[in-house]
């Protein structure tokens, strides 16, 4: 009874993948890619600033020794670390830049909102956040470049009053499609 039972659920799962059109042989395989991050270090008397960093996209699959299909973002997250000035209550406007693509607008927020790692797309945040789709099907592009390039990350914005002392770290998560 228990060897039928448990032939029969063998061939329940087997005809399930079967009816779903699973072929583990032709779909691609995904994977969680290696986050990618650059620090921008920010430091001006004034209230304003521009500053930016690289980051080589190729990071993010040198982990993988199967042959890569392609390549998406799934996450932009933002981190300030070191902050010394102004205080974690200040607000501040600014502007996140891929490659001169504006990537999003970040409006009111204070700086207490980044001192743990948040995601550009988080819900509570979305009221201050502007995301440019634009941006997005640039990253995309540069995704499915070969080889995968080093793209400029660049961030502007103003706070009431300066000093400005602080780093922010911006990640990139991404899923890597393999071939079987």
């Amino acid at each position: 009874m228990k060897r039928t039972f448990f032939t029969g659920t063998v061939l329940m799962v087997i005809l399930f993948f079967v009816a779903a059109g699973c072929d583990v042989s032709v779909n691609p395989l995904v994977f969680d890619g290696s986050p990618i991050s650059t620090r921008i270090e920010i430091d001006t008397e004034q209230n304003t600033f521009e500053y930016s960093n690289s980051i080589n996209l190729n990071a993010a699959v040198v982990d993988f020794d199967d042959v890569v299909d392609s390549i998406s973002v799934y996450n932009v997250t933002l981190k300030v670390e070191n902050r010394l000035s102004p205080s974690a209550e200040t607000p501040f406007n600014a502007y996140l830049y891929i490659d001169d693509v504006k990537l999003a607008d970040i409006n009111g927020l204070t700086f207490a909102a980044f001192e743990s790692e948040q995601s550009l797309f988080t819900d509570e945040l979305l009221e201050y956040i502007t995301i440019n789709l634009n941006s997005v099907e640039s990253l995309s592009t540069k995704l499915a470049q070969s080889p995968l390039p080093t793209v400029n990350v660049k961030v502007a914005g103003n706070v009431e009053e300066g000093p400005l002392t602080f780093d922010l770290l911006v990640t990139l998560y991404t899923q890597v499609y393999t071939t079987p």
